[in-house]
């Protein structure tokens, strides 16, 4: 793919015609946000797409002696640009580059727009979060500690899923020694109701291992997936899982069953759980087969305490190059 232009913004702009379109870029700015937020603001007005047309960015970010810096929680208009008017991507500079301070004559942003193609983003995508809602710690490894960030973040996800131009359905299960469907078997295509649903969780108090087995396999067997979209699930745990005959009589499911479930279904997991370290270590069993569960199916597993709006970006990206 070629590309259409390269701007650096700040310092200079350089901007390179490769095809015989009229195709404008104007109002080229960037800067910090003086609310306290550690939000960078780049923005850029885009003239001679049709409503149908896309571009994809790419964007360098980097210090005038050349430091190239983390730029992991891009959002907003990226990775794609649709049509024309004024884009935006938000960089959380306070995420990415924690505890350092820059000014706008400091910075160098490379941005790189690709060729246009007609939306290849649009597609349709179920996904479905499965949040472990109980929990016996209160530290940074637990789902006491996390669930806020979770909810905090949920609406720089759905900024990234339409960013892309997805046609998305978010639907929403909880477990602790049981599955729950807190708000029905059918997802939502309305961000704002999505929304609700994730701040109205709470953590209940509870030691022990937890039915995570359970709520995947209901997760993928009740709720109203569409065929013709891709499925992707999210289970967030900071425990040991129960399965069948292990005496419990809790769970109905084994991990071989529930792994053989994610391929026949072919739904993607994407798994938040502590490693076997420290005082909220999980068994090696059950770590090594949440690792499965995410690497077998297609995703990636993070560890538990991990920024969400790393996690949901890294979701978000992954979704995009399907």
């Amino acid at each position: 793919m070629r590309n259409l232009y390269t701007i650096i913004m700040t310092i200079s702009i350089a901007v390179s015609f490769l095809f015989a379109i009229e195709l404008s870029l104007d109002n080229e700015h960037s800067g910090q946000r003086r609310d306290g937020s550690q939000l960078w603001d780049i923005v850029f007005d885009v003239d001679g797409l049709d409503d149908t047309d896309s571009l994809k960015v790419e964007l360098q970010i980097y210090t005038q002696s050349g430091e190239e810096l983390n730029s992991a929680t891009l959002s907003g208009d990226y990775p794609f640009v649709y049509g024309s008017g004024e884009k935006r991507i938000i960089w959380d500079i306070g995420a990415d580059e924690p505890g350092r301070e820059f000014y706008s004559d400091s910075i160098l942003i490379k941005l790189t727009l690709e060729e246009p193609g007609t939306n290849p983003g649009r597609c349709n995508v179920d996904i479905v979060i499965v949040f472990d809602t109980t929990t016996a710690d209160t530290s940074t490894g637990s789902i006491f500690y996390v669930l806020p960030d979770a909810q905090a973040n949920i609406d720089l996800f759905t900024d990234s899923l339409e960013s892309i131009g997805l046609d998305y359905q978010l639907g929403l299960v909880t477990f602790g020694t049981a599955t729950n469907f807190p708000d029905g078997y059918d997802m939502t295509m309305d961000r704002d109701e999505f929304h609700d649903w994730m701040w109205a969780l709470n953590v209940d108090w509870y030691w022990g291992a937890e039915v995570a087995l359970d709520a995947v396999a209901d997760a993928i067997n009740s709720y109203h997936w569409r065929p013709d979209a891709l499925h992707i699930l999210l289970l967030v745990t900071d425990s040991d899982f129960h399965e069948e005959d292990d005496g419990s009589g809790l769970s109905d499911e084994t991990p071989d069953g529930v792994l053989t479930l994610l391929n026949d279904s072919e739904t993607i997991c994407f798994v938040v759980s502590p490693d076997t370290t420290g005082w909220g270590g999980i068994s090696t069993y059950c770590y090594d087969w949440y690792l499965n569960f995410a690497s077998a199916s297609g995703g990636n597993w993070y560890l538990l305490g991990t920024p969400f709006n790393s996690i949901y970006f890294d979701i978000a990206t992954i979704i995009s190059e399907h």
